[in-house]
């Protein structure tokens, strides 16, 4: 396992991923941290330090063993989950426009495409019409996903197979980031909708990754080279 410098340009976000998960902490599963906390006690810095540091110690004691182990920048993975949340909320809608790209890439009505142009945006539809098809074919049955409408569709799948990326991790990494995904992720059928192994779907995810934020990747070097 790599000791890195404090200068590292990684070693705060590694940091804060080992020993404060609160941090990344998907709104999803806010009733983890347990009741309610007060914004004006929120708004206070010292206090709200304080919190994260007793919500990150009660997250990482539920994780058993793993919690008391660190993740490493060495797992295949690690340029996913460390990402931080707001991209990886993008890498998820990119993950789910790819698994959605067969619906998409047969919407022909001006009406539909105009639909999917007002949710995903000019860049989300050049992908599920382009790149999207060599990455993976799309779900051939999608009526159950789409259900709640595009954009919900899009972003489940893309954290089930986000989660999927992972799965194969040990555990001190898969726990942690597990838990900046949405909780309907946890669901085996969001997990395994794409069905793709771990390393495809790890591939896949970092193509996506690469696409949407090369500078980020750049810092795995082992990873940005597979």
């Amino acid at each position: 396992m790599t000791v890195l410098a404090p200068t590292h340009p990684l070693a705060g976000v590694l940091a804060e991923f080992n020993w404060l998960p609160s941090h990344g902490l998907h709104e999803s599963r806010r009733a983890l941290l347990g009741a309610e906390t007060p914004a004006s006690l929120l708004a206070l810095p010292a206090a709200r330090r304080s919190l994260h540091r007793h919500w990150s110690a009660a997250l990482l004691s539920g994780m058993g063993a793993a919690g008391r182990q660190s993740a490493a920048l060495e797992d295949a993975a690690a340029a996913l989950a460390l990402s931080t949340p707001p991209l990886l909320l993008r890498l998820a809608r990119h993950a789910g426009i790819v698994l959605m790209g067969a619906q998409l890439r047969h919407r022909v009505l001006r009406s539909e495409v105009a639909e999917a142009r007002a949710v995903l945006g000019d860049d989300g539809l050049a992908l599920a019409r382009g790149e999207a098809a060599g990455l993976h074919p799309g779900l051939r049955e999608t009526a159950e996903w789409s259900a709640q409408g595009l954009a919900p569709a899009c972003d489940l799948l893309g954290a089930g197979l986000l989660a999927r990326a992972w799965a194969d991790a040990g555990d001190a990494l898969r726990l942690r980031a597990d838990l900046k995904l949405p909780a309907a992720a946890d669901a085996p059928g969001v997990r395994a909708a794409s069905g793709l192994s771990p390393d495809a779907a790890r591939a896949l995810c970092l193509a996506l990754l690469a696409r949407l934020d090369t500078p980020w990747l750049s810092l795995f070097p082992k990873t940005a080279t597979r």
